[in-house]
């Protein structure tokens, strides 16, 4: 979409907007991460602009936490059951303000993509082995500087 910029993210506040809506696109697949349909599941699927794709980006009020919100179902951007242990799958669920699984850091890479790390078990939000199918699941993971965890912000006015 010729209208979209990516957003520029830093770590200190102030340098996105709050409230205003992103897409979360994947590096490797160069698929947005949405919900899946009937379920609580983030997945990636073909960019097609849709509210289940969006989320707002905000500071949690912990130093430079944010949290995601999605733009359809205005829940947060979870852990499943608040697991720390890699491969745990990323859900939607409300916004409790208290559970550190709901906190991410987005970090800046010199390359201009962005690798988006859970508070609580510290592992990167990725694509599930790397596949570049529709509806492959989101998941935590440990580092592994591959590109399916590494992320584009795209400002969607």
């Amino acid at each position: 979409n010729a209208t979209q910029d990516t957003i520029m993210y830093a770590s200190t506040p102030g340098e996105y907007t709050p409230g205003y809506k992103y897409k979360l696109v994947n590096k490797k697949s160069a698929k947005a991460a949405g919900i899946a349909t009937d379920n609580a599941l983030v997945v990636q699927k073909p960019d097609t602009d849709v509210n289940d794709q969006l989320w707002t980006i905000s500071l949690t009020g912990t130093g430079n936490d944010v949290k995601l919100i999605n733009v359809k179902s205005g829940k947060a951007l979870s852990i499943l059951g608040g697991s720390t242990a890699a491969g745990a799958d990323a859900v939607q669920r409300t916004w409790t303000g208290t559970d550190l699984d709901q906190s991410w850091q987005i970090n800046t890479l010199a390359s201009g993509f962005y690798t988006i790390d859970n508070v609580k078990s510290g592992l990167r939000l990725e694509v599930t082995g790397g596949s570049l199918q529709d509806n492959a699941q989101i998941q935590q993971n440990a580092t592994a500087g591959q590109d399916y965890q590494r992320w584009l912000l795209y400002y969607v006015p």
